[in-house]
């Protein structure tokens, strides 16, 4: 039976990893952003590179933690289903945003990364080294920063076994329909502003607790 599972993958297709969501979780991405490309497969062990970089993923995967795509190219690999338009474009801006909520500061192509650097961080760096000028892409405001209106939320998500909070943030004009929130962790709230709100959202809660 495991030979079976395995065989739905060979070298050469397109892959994204499935990601842990929180229980109960109705909101947010199932799986990664980033594509890998399968370079081997071993009965039940999937060995993967990431497309952006070339480098091999830390560990061999299991075919119940990825999901098939389409290349990440204009010809598709034979077989993979095409992702949809509005999730695509929906990925590209949320990374966008993310990329920006931080502070990154724009890189030119040929940096390296850092022993130091985190894969989201290398990823993040390579987005804003593609990214347009600041302020073809900020929302109207006082700095090239994508802007948070308010902290409305906040939901326990579970990655590799470990538990860490993230809350969710409305972005300010023009990224604040709902359909625009994302989940971040309490270091990509750090800037004032940012951290000004999410003091308040955490003094409110803790009042609430408190009857």
């Amino acid at each position: 039976m495991a030979a079976k599972v395995a065989s739905k993958f060979k070298p050469g297709d397109y892959v994204r990893r499935k990601l842990a969501k929180a229980a109960f979780a109705k909101e947010g991405f199932n799986m990664s952003l980033e594509i890998y490309k399968v370079t081997a497969v071993k009965g039940t062990r999937i060995s993967v590179v990431d497309t952006a970089n070339g480098k091999p993923y830390g560990r061999a995967l299991k075919p119940n933690e990825l999901t098939q795509v389409a290349a990440p190219s204009t010809e598709a690999a034979p077989g993979a289903p095409a992702v949809a338009p509005a999730v695509a474009k929906r990925a590209k801006v949320v990374k966008k945003i993310r990329s920006r909520a931080v502070g990154i500061e724009p890189a030119t192509e040929a940096a390296v990364a850092t022993p130091l650097e985190t894969r989201g961080q290398r990823a993040s760096r390579r987005l804003a080294a593609k990214a347009p000028a600041p302020e073809a892409v900020a929302p109207a405001g006082t700095d090239d920063h994508f802007e948070v209106a308010a902290i409305i939320g906040d939901k326990v998500f579970t990655v590799n076994g470990r538990k860490t909070t993230k809350y969710k943030v409305r972005w300010a004009a023009p990224y604040d329909d709902p359909k625009w929130d994302t989940y971040e962790p309490k270091s990509h709230l750090s800037r004032p502003g940012p951290k000004a709100l999410l003091d308040e959202y955490l003094r409110r809660k803790r009042n609430r607790a408190a009857g």
